[in-house]
């Protein structure tokens, strides 16, 4: 391949970084919202699983892209290294946008992590409205058994008279 080549090659990999800061970008603001829906009572269930589908497509493209970049990377590796000189602004400009991508990356993680405690917590709280409608609905049984024996003995009384 000759210079050119390389050079269009480093441009689809640039490209790719930039679509992929993109998507990091459409991710982070899912996550936010993910945030808010579960921060909100009551907790929109529907609206939240909304939002983890539209991530899902999102990571199907990030995984999509990076396979590509791997690719692309793989062909061009062993000449950039040889040639630093000569594709110095493109490895810069990657390398700005790669710094980019990490930093999103961190931050949606965090979010992330916020996310799944705020969601546990949620889980929590359902676990407990079960298991209080449970206890309820036992009690309440119960109470009409034992109302039902009353009546029965009751009748049992009246009869003897």
């Amino acid at each position: 391949m000759d210079k050119n080549n390389y050079t269009t090659l480093l441009a689809v990999m640039t490209d790719s970084l930039r679509r992929k800061l993109s998507i990091l970008n459409e991710l982070f603001e899912l996550t936010r919202q993910q945030n808010a829906v579960l921060t909100l009572e009551p907790v929109d269930i529907d609206e939240f699983n909304l939002l983890i589908e539209k991530k899902e497509e999102q990571l199907k493209f990030l995984s999509e892209l990076d396979q590509g970049f791997d690719q692309l990377f793989q062909k061009v590796k062993s000449i950039i290294l040889e040639n630093k000189e000569t594709y110095k602004i493109q490895i810069t400009s990657m390398q700005e946008l790669i710094r980019q991508i990490s930093e999103k990356s961190v931050k949606i993680e965090t979010m992330e992590k916020m996310n799944q405690k705020e969601f546990e917590l949620f889980i929590s709280q359902k676990k407990n409205q079960i298991k209080n409608f449970k206890m309820s609905n036992k009690t309440v049984t119960n109470y009409y058994k034992n109302i039902g024996n009353i009546e029965s003995n009751s009748y049992h009384l009246d009869k003897r008279k």
